[in-house]
Order: C-alpha cells, then sequence, then structure tokens
C-alpha cells in the first residue's frame, strides 16, 4: 500500500479513462433520473405502503428525507396528518454529493459528523463489506442469539415487524435481513449514502442521520435494534446506548457488537518471539485513540461496555460472547483465510485514519511512519495477533408501568423459557454447539 498523500493526481491513459467512465455513468444516472421524475418528486410524502418504496434500483437509493431534518418512520395506524412530515426523494450521486460528503485531503468524508474520523467513500465502504464477510463467517450467522431474534421477528398477523441497523455502513447486513425476513421492514441509519446498490429489496431503505442526535422518531418503533461498530462516532456511548433501548418495542431486542482499535495476543508470548511486537502496536493505536479522544469520540466507552449493559435498567436477558478473530494467516484451514483478510483491513483502517491524524495537526512524514510501523508490525513473520469482538444482546423488559396484558404476560413466559436455556435450540446451546464448531469462539462466561 502506498503512503498518505495529500493530492491524488491522475496522468494520460487513466486521465481519459476516468472521463469516459464519468460520460457513460453521468449519462445513465440522467436517464434513470429522469425516467423516475414522475413516480418519486422531490416533494412527495412517504406513505406506509411499501409500493412508494419501490423504484430504487439501478445508480438511484431511495432515502427519507423529512423537512425538519428529523425523518420520521409512520407508526401503525399514522394519520396522514402526520405522515406530511417526511417526504421520499431519490439520491443520485452527481446531484447530492454535497449534501452529504465534502472532501479533505485525497478522501470523501461525511458532512454530519465531524466526530467519525473514517472516510465515506469507496474505499472505505469496501473495507465494511469485507470486516462484514469476516464477522459473519466467524460468527456463523448475520447476529447473535439467533434462536429469540427469530422469535422477535416471527410473522404476526396484524402485527408489523421492523428492524433497525445503526451505523449501516454500506449497507450489507441491513439487505441481508431485509431478505432473511421478508415480512419485516428495515432501516439503515448512517451518516452517508453507501454504495448504491442494484437490487434493494423492497423492505428495506437508508436514512442518513447522526446517531448522535435523539433521533425521537424511532422511538418505541423496532423488534431489533443492530449496532455493529458504531463506537467511533460516538460522542457519549452511555447516552448511546440509552437512545438505542429507547428505539426498541416493549419486549424487542438489542443486538450490539464492539471492538477496540488496539489488538491482542491469543496467548502470553505467542506473537513476540523475542520481539515485543505486542507492546509496540499497542502504543501505536494507544496514540491514535488519544488523538480520537480530544477530537470528541468516546472511543474509550466501550471498554466497560458489558457494565453499561447489564446495569441498564430498561435491559434484561442480557447475554454476553467474545469472539476472537484472528489476524494474519498464522492458523491453518479457514482461520488462516480469515486471518489474512483481516490482517488487510487493520491494514486499510491504518491508511483510512491517515486524514484524521493529518487534521489533528501531524506532518505527512509522521503519519506515513505510522502507518508503515503498522503495517511492519503486522507483516513481521512472528506476527500472530487477534481481533476480539465483543457482542451483547439484551431485551426490553415489558413496561410495567402502562400496565401488562395477558397476552404480554405469555409472550415474556415463552421469552423466558428460550433464554433460560430449558428449549433445545435455545441461545447458550446455539453458543456452546459453535465453541464445538470454530476453535476462536469463546464464551466470556458460563451459561446461566
Amino acid at each position: 500500500m502506498g503512503a498518505l498523500t495529500a493530492v491524488n493526481i491522475i496522468k494520460g491513459p487513466q486521465l481519459i479513462a476516468q472521463i469516459l467512465i464519468f460520460f457513460f455513468v453521468s449519462a445513465r444516472n440522467l436517464f434513470l433520473s429522469r425516467a423516475t421524475q414522475h413516480s418519486m418528486d422531490d416533494g412527495e410524502e412517504f406513505r406506509s405502503d411499501p409500493e412508494t418504496n419501490r423504484n430504487h434500483g439501478g445508480s438511484m437509493i431511495s432515502m427519507i428525507i423529512s423537512e425538519s431534518h428529523h425523518n420520521t418512520v409512520p407508526s401503525d395506524g399514522m394519520e396522514p396528518e402526520e405522515e406530511r412530515e417526511c417526504s421520499v426523494q431519490s439520491y443520485t450521486s452527481e446531484r447530492d454529493w454535497e449534501m452529504f460528503f465534502v472532501e479533505e485531503n485525497g478522501r470523501e468524508f461525511n458532512r454530519l459528523n465531524r466526530v467519525y474520523p473514517l472516510p465515506a467513500d469507496v474505499e472505505e465502504w469496501g473495507r465494511l463489506a469485507d470486516l462484514h464477510t469476516v464477522l459473519k463467517l466467524c460468527l456463523g450467522s448475520l447476529y447473535q442469539a439467533a434462536t429469540i431474534v427469530d422469535h422477535v421477528l416471527a410473522a404476526k398477523e396484524g402485527e408489523k415487524k421492523r428492524i433497525l441497523d445503526c451505523g449501516c455502513g454500506g449497507g450489507e447486513w441491513a439487505i441481508e435481513m431485509a431478505k432473511k425476513f421478508p415480512h419485516a421492514e428495515v432501516i439503515g441509519v448512517d451518516l452517508a449514502p453507501g454504495p448504491i446498490r442494484d437490487l434493494i429489496p423492497d423492505n428495506c431503505r437508508f436514512e442518513f442521520e447522526d446517531l448522535n442526535e435523539e433521533l425521537s422518531h424511532f422511538y418505541g418503533k423496532f423488534d431489533v435494534v443492530h449496532a455493529r461498530s458504531c463506537f467511533l462516532g460516538i460522542n457519549n456511548y452511555r447516552c448511546f446506548l440509552d437512545r438505542l433501548v429507547r428505539f426498541l418495542k416493549p419486549g424487542g431486542i438489542l443486538l450490539l457488537a464492539e471492538s477496540p482499535l488496539w489488538l491482542a495476543v491469543p496467548e502470553p508470548g505467542l506473537a513476540t518471539d523475542g520481539e515485543n511486537l505486542e507492546g509496540q502496536l499497542m502504543q501505536m493505536f494507544r496514540w491514535v485513540e488519544d488523538i480520537l479522544q480530544r477530537n470528541g469520540s468516546d472511543i474509550r466507552g466501550i471498554n466497560n461496555l458489558r457494565t453499561l449493559v447489564e446495569e441498564h435498567p430498561q435491559l434484561e436477558n442480557e447475554e454476553f460472547l467474545v469472539m476472537t478473530v484472528p489476524v494474519g494467516p498464522w492458523m491453518t484451514g479457514r482461520d488462516e483465510y480469515i486471518g489474512g483478510l483481516m490482517r488487510e483491513n487493520v491494514m486499510k483502517l491504518a491508511h483510512a485514519l491517515g486524514p484524521a491524524l493529518l487534521k489533528a495537526g501531524h506532518s505527512l512524514p509522521t503519519i506515513n511512519g505510522w502507518i508503515e510501523s503498522v503495517e511492519g508490525v503486522l507483516l513481521s513473520p512472528s506476527a500472530k495477533f487477534v481481533s476480539n469482538w465483543i457482542y451483547c444482546s439484551a431485551t426490553c423488559v415489558l413496561n410495567a408501568e402502562a400496565g401488562a396484558t395477558t397476552e404480554d404476560e405469555e409472550e415474556g413466559e415463552e421469552m423466558a423459557r428460550v433464554w433460560s436455556g430449558e428449549e433445545e435450540n435455545s441461545p447458550q446451546n446455539r453458543c456452546l454447539a459453535c465453541v464445538q464448531r470454530h476453535s476462536i469462539w469463546r464464551p466470556s462466561a458460563e451459561p446461566r
């Protein structure tokens, strides 16, 4: 990988190729924009009828933009007056780029949240897509606590199921969940539009919001709320957790997955072989953590994630698992492939952090030296690192003040049986089966 440069220069044949690509893409976008103009005008109102969310294939993406900048998810039985608070717009990169993006030091960044340090461009979306693949391979599923998630999302007559993906990135998780649960409405929220998909399911859409804001229009609307690797852009993780819980319906499930920037070793001495590689890498990423923290990121807020979840008064049935992902091809079989992908991902992350370090006042030689040092440690023949991911799941308690109905009580009893492990396919039993299948997965505590 090359060193960070302040300006990208295109010469000769590359410039001609870029012009030709731009011409054909622009012509196609213009055709699609005119073709959909009558069915999706900028002022068109959002309605709960799925038909109004179609026509977002090709180079266009359906998005929700409210007049007050706060999007509104229509609740069941929403009145027409309430619907007028928001509108559906199509997104095209040529027309709307400046609404969401700003270019700095050769990379594109979001405009909504200046705390988040990573770019919002094709390179970064590709890195996030690779990370999604790695985590799905290691987890063996799109989500933890699969039994309870499937139970919560089971289709019920007269009840609309909704899934919220916070910090959805390129939208891989949201799109796959929409395909897996076609009866559910899936909403992905991030700071800026990701890569434009050719086929977004009709039951999936994306909204662009800062998750540090209240977003009260989401309160009490979702059966599943998912947030993975959001911590870099959060200014107060405790408040962020409170917000996620408020998004849940009573009995809904919260799914969290976070991992710190720094890497670890699977056991003492394994990554050293006479070199203090672990200490070197730890020092490198601690330096970056200090810089990002001064920029407003609560980057160390996830260090006590388990305590935050366990002590939250509106959460119950908490489960915690630590997934240890190899970084580098030092294992065998499938883990060797996963480790290779993960090492490449960490090196791409180091490059993606470069502009943030430059903006913090550090010189290009200093930043490039840091990136080269990170790559040097990761590529060392004796390097054997792991990335620790903590997965948390918990359900939102039923609202005792409002008074639980008989149906609520029966639902609570059924949920308790599922979580207690009395059922053969309980979350605990599924986790123990996963331990046997995959050597680098381990529960953080014995099943309760």
